[in-house]
């Protein structure tokens, strides 16, 4: 379970990433309080964000490295800290007659380097995340869900709220 856990923080950093740099969509405001939103289906190709609140905002998400994600919107780009949503204990658990799960964790993720109208931003989103998938089984008949095993079908969503300032 602590395997698909970690397939399940893969597969929503991304998206977790994108949340948290839309925040700071308004050039003009100084920040406050942010709402995300943001889902992401099977590969993590399609992620989308909304930001509302304080500053409204649309985005995609990409992967910097292990544990810093960017968000990137017509407005600029923002990096985000995930170190601790990606080591946050979760809950859930994974079928193993039906080879299906779904997992979620909370964590705090941190906003930081901000470009164009998000200069200087800084902030902290107390991020939520879920992760269902399906998974196939092997030839002896057991789940092909290891930390390295591709679902059949994912979604991942997301959901926080936190105060930023640039």
């Amino acid at each position: 379970m602590k395997r698909l856990l970690i397939v399940v923080c893969v597969a929503t950093s991304a998206l977790l990433v994108s949340g948290a740099v839309a925040l700071a969509g308004n050039s003009g405001s100084s920040g406050g309080e942010v709402h995300v939103y943001g889902v992401s289906t099977t590969g993590g190709n399609n992620n989308q964000i909304i930001i509302t609140g304080a500053i409204a905002a649309r985005g995609e998400t990409s992967n910097v490295s292990e544990n810093i994600g960017m968000v990137t919107t017509p407005n600029g780009t923002i990096k985000v800290n995930l170190r601790e949503l990606r080591h946050a204990t979760g809950t859930g658990g994974l079928n193993q007659k039906t080879c299906s799960g779904a997992f979620s964790s909370t964590a705090p993720i941190t906003l930081f380097d901000g470009t164009g109208a998000y200069k200087n931003i800084k902030g902290t989103i107390k991020l939520t995340t879920t992760f269902a998938a399906l998974f196939s089984k092997t030839d002896h008949g057991t789940c092909n869900a290891g930390p390295t095993a591709t679902p059949l079908s994912a979604l991942s969503f997301f959901q926080g709220q936190g105060t930023v300032s640039f």
